[in-house]
């Protein structure tokens, strides 16, 4: 989900008479930003760097198009506020809002109203200006942003996850999942059997296979599902259930003492009961081994 404080950096360079100039684009540090329907009463903040080492003969403009860039924007298209040419060639930098309902995914004539859901569309944020060495009468060139940022409205949630098993642990589950593409986080709900809400247990990556449900009941039996959230903070349906009861783990001196180990271990006297129990388990040891 995009903060709408994000900057969209804009950088324009030229390239006329075998000069090039600065070639950069960014988008919040990438070249993408992704909106959802949380956005759709607010803007993007955009910002724009401009250079056209010779003589400047347009205004610099910029448009979003579901298509890609062009010279100039098409039909369809959302125009922004333009810099004129006496400005731009002597500022360099500027900025500029988008606003987020105004996007070409939501005014074309069968565009849907900002915030339907089961959405994705993706557009480019465009701009360009025109330059010429002597004359804007002749020999005008025109430049425009190369790689422009990609604006996706996303209200598409991607599918469940899927649950491939549960391993039971002392006071613990560990959840093994698969995530759907897409996925940025994958949560896991988790329910005593029989209640009646499910409570937000763990989170993981988009990239986890598994989480660790800790702080359980020994005996009582859980039920988990899974839910995948992608980067516009869309979230999944649920996964299907499933279950698992944590047990609790008993370590080597308890089933020594099960089985009717008396030692203590290591005293002040010597190290006898650690003589005994190393015979307790050699005698284990032998009666697991497989005879022909």
């Amino acid at each position: 989900m995009v903060r709408l404080a994000t900057v969209l950096a804009l950088s324009i360079a030229t390239a006329a008479s075998g000069q090039v100039g600065l070639l950069q684009i960014q988008v919040g540090g990438t070249d993408k930003v992704v909106v959802s329907p949380s956005d759709c009463g607010g803007v993007i903040q955009a910002s724009w760097t401009a250079s056209a080492q010779q003589l400047a003969c347009s205004s610099l403009s910029f448009w979003v198009t579901l298509g890609e860039c062009g010279d100039a924007a098409g039909a369809g298209d959302q125009t922004l506020p333009e810099v004129a040419a006496g400005v731009w060639n002597q500022q360099r930098t500027g900025n500029f809002t988008i606003p987020v309902n105004e996007l070409p995914a939501f005014t074309g004539q069968d565009a849907g109203a900002c915030g339907a859901t089961g959405v994705e569309k993706k557009h480019r944020l465009c701009g360009a200006f025109s330059s010429a060495q002597f004359d804007c009468g002749t020999g005008k060139s025109v430049t425009r942003a190369s790689n422009p940022p990609a604006i996706t409205y996303d209200s598409l949630a991607p599918g469940p996850p899927t649950i491939d098993d549960v391993v039971a642990q002392d006071s613990a589950l560990v959840v093994n999942f698969t995530p759907p593409s897409g996925a940025t986080q994958v949560h896991v709900d988790a329910r005593a059997q029989g209640a009646a809400d499910f409570a937000r247990a763990a989170s993981a990556s988009g990239e986890a296979a598994s989480v660790r449900i800790e702080r359980l009941v020994n005996n009582t039996t859980y039920e988990v599902r899974a839910l995948a959230e992608d980067a516009a903070g869309n979230l999944s349906e649920p996964s299907e259930l499933a279950a698992g009861t944590p047990l609790r783990t008993e370590g080597f001196f308890s089933n020594y003492r099960r089985a009717g180990g008396a030692a203590q271990g290591c005293t002040s006297g010597g190290t006898g009961g650690l003589a005994l129990i190393a015979a307790w388990v050699i005698r284990r040891l032998s009666s697991r081994r497989i005879r022909p």
